[in-house]
């Protein structure tokens, strides 16, 4: 099972044992991450429904085609404080992929978030060989946007009506990081 550590942190795709602290976690956060996310279904608040979302992950991560992180600190290994989506892998030409992130609302502020991504760029661009993730954020998201420019991240325009948020077609800040020490021996293509 993938697992990174950090200084605080337990990095790891989560396993059906795990749907009861993610359900715990989204609802925890129902309201605090409304403004951030897509309109939800009355099931994504439940169980039943992330065990089999967490069975979906999984096959996704062995495909390939995505890596699903769920944050959990070292001082409270059963409860998840946030999460790391790196979504839509392209190989072949493109060798890139999107990365999507949420942090607890009691954990904000601290640091946690620059730290666990920091490790899991890392991984994606040593083991994964991901030569670019690209991550976009509303423009009035001013601390996704001062996260992502600490991590390196540079921003490359504004998408008009990028995604569906809350109920509406919002705009969004593009950005992204590419990797300097991509490896053409083992290039996928």
């Amino acid at each position: 099972m993938l697992t990174l550590e950090t200084e605080h942190l337990i990095l790891r795709l989560p396993t059906v044992d795990d749907a009861a602290a993610i359900c715990d976690y989204v609802n925890r956060n129902r309201d605090f991450l409304a403004e951030w996310e897509p309109l939800r279904i009355d099931d994504y608040y439940t169980e039943p429904f992330w065990r089999d979302n967490v069975a979906e992950m999984q096959l996704n991560f062995e495909a390939g085609r995505q890596v699903d992180l769920y944050m959990f600190a070292k001082d409270a290994p059963e409860r998840v404080i946030g999460k790391i989506s790196f979504s839509g892998i392209i190989r072949g030409a493109f060798q890139a992929c999107y990365l999507g992130f949420a942090l607890d609302q009691e954990a904000q502020g601290k640091g946690l978030m620059y730290e666990a991504l920091t490790a899991a760029i890392i991984y994606m661009f040593k083991e994964q060989n991901i030569h670019r993730i690209m991550a976009n954020h509303l423009l009035h998201n001013r601390r996704s946007e001062t996260l992502l420019h600490r991590l390196g991240f540079v921003r490359e325009g504004v998408a008009k009506e990028y995604l569906l948020i809350a109920g509406h077609w919002q705009d969004h800040v593009l950005t992204s990081i590419t990797n300097r020490r991509w490896n053409s021996d083992n290039d996928r293509i």
